[in-house]
């Protein structure tokens, strides 16, 4: 279910809720997700993106609680991050939950 604004080819505000969970997404007029905020099987989170809709910024339930990451999409900073070895924060990304689409 979604709502979207005239001339727009996908819907600016949407609601998703499939076997995978439950989600609101919100999208900018070039129909890019900017914010996610979602419910699964693996945990809640809200994910905020950028212009070209990669994550800048993810807060959650999971170990990493709330992460930013650089436009190239390594982690940037988080409370715990230097509790991680180098190797385990390239993988940092594969931590956050899917949120549902």
């Amino acid at each position: 279910m979604g709502l979207a604004l005239p001339g727009s080819e996908s819907a600016q505000f949407e609601v998703t809720d499939n076997p995978q969970g439950t989600a609101l997404s919100v999208r900018d007029r070039a129909n890019v997700d900017r914010i996610t905020l979602g419910i699964s099987h693996r945990g809640a989170g809200i994910g905020v993106g950028d212009a070209d809709g990669a994550t800048r910024s993810f807060i959650g339930d999971s170990q990493l609680g709330f992460i930013t990451f650089a436009k190239d999409g390594t982690p940037e900073w988080s409370p715990g991050l230097d509790k991680f070895s180098p190797e385990e924060q390239k993988r940092l990304k594969e931590l956050i939950p899917k949120l549902p689409k």
